[in-house]
């Protein structure tokens, strides 16, 4: 039953999507045997019960709001979660986003009622002590609050995470996940509920590495001065980081324009062989041992709002795929610049 009184199953059936539902269930993986339930304070109460679509159904309705379980029977996640609730925390992980995005790891930016949220799918369920210890080798840990919170879990169920997508109970506010547009700013995702979490379903997953990064990427600086949140049209939420609520300038010059107009997978393709992940060996092999890359190291994602798709972890470094014809030429830009618009091939 709902909060409300009524079946759950009235909820299932008004989504008109259960195998959605269904999708959604599995891919979250995690504790199956119960799940939390938003009080107004904004606190949870455990519910020991299995967790199933017609719950998760309720939880889109609006009339539960559901707290996730991360961690499985066997100590195993399906995914993870970056969170910063402080004043500045949703400028903070914007920065962030772009850096994981640089590096290869797609994550998705949810807004929350203090700052935001990260998600990040795994390719399939993975411990959490792993998990951790490869955040760790990414993120400073300072000023974010890590989901899964323990490397395993002796007895009770961990932590827990409110869903995205529901309303919640002390804001009265549903939380939108956020895209850019080809000038980097960000917007909700558009359509209904069932709209917005197919999409969010369908986001790629990460493969975690074999050998964990030996550093941190620097992902939180603090934001410019004055960040804010401005409004846009409709009523609907927009998030920038300009100054005054200014839109923040961006320059989309004739090159970038041709970046993100490109198919990064197909284009670098054509020049190193890339498995289903899109990793390959890097071509660029001057900084590799005796000059060739024989361990693939050279991952390729899609285009960030500055273009950037590629990445060579043995090197540290990443681009564009205008830099990518630019290393591989050993030219200048302005020749390569030329010699792309000419079509040439190297």
């Amino acid at each position: 039953m709902s909060q409300r009184g009524l079946p759950l199953t009235a909820d299932l059936a008004a989504t008109g999507s259960p195998a959605l539902l269904l999708t959604w269930l599995e891919r979250l993986g995690g504790r199956r045997t119960a799940y939390g339930v938003q009080r107004p304070d904004g606190r949870y109460r455990c519910v020991r019960a299995p967790l199933t679509p017609a719950v998760l159904a309720a939880h889109l309705a609006g009339r539960l709001t559901l707290g996730h379980y991360v961690l499985d029977e066997h100590g195993r996640c399906s995914y993870a979660v970056l969170d910063a609730d402080q004043s500045d925390g949703f400028a903070r992980l914007v920065t962030l986003h772009q850096a994981l995005a640089a590096q290869g790891y797609p994550a998705v930016l949810e807004a929350s009622r203090r700052g935001g949220h990260l998600w990040l799918w795994l390719d399939q369920p993975t411990p959490a002590a792993q998990v951790r210890a490869w955040l760790r080798s990414l993120v400073d840990w300072s000023s974010l609050e890590v989901f899964p919170k323990q490397d395993q879990v002796a007895g009770g169920y961990g932590s827990l995470i409110r869903l995205p997508l529901g309303l919640h109970r002390r804001s009265g506010r549903r939380y939108p996940f956020l895209v850019a547009d080809p000038d980097g700013h960000l917007h909700p995702v558009a359509g209904s509920r069932e709209e917005q979490l197919a999409w969010w379903l369908a986001q790629p997953a990460v493969r975690l590495p074999d050998q964990v990064l030996p550093a941190p990427i620097p992902t939180m600086p603090a934001p410019p001065a004055g960040a804010t949140r401005v409004p846009a049209a409709r009523g609907h939420p927009s998030y920038s980081l300009s100054p005054r609520g200014r839109p923040a300038p961006v320059r989309v010059t004739p090159i970038l324009a041709w970046c993100l107009a490109q198919d990064p997978y197909a284009v670098i393709g054509r020049y190193v062989a890339l498995d289903r992940r899109g990793v390959g060996c890097c071509p660029f092999g001057w900084h590799h041992r005796a000059g060739q890359d024989r361990h693939p190291s050279f991952k390729v994602f899609p285009h960030t709002p500055a273009g950037n798709c590629w990445y060579c972890y043995t090197w540290r470094r990443g681009g564009s795929l205008f830099d990518f014809f630019r290393l591989l030429w050993q030219v200048d830009a302005r020749t390569a610049w030329q010699w792309i618009k000419e079509g040439r091939e190297p």
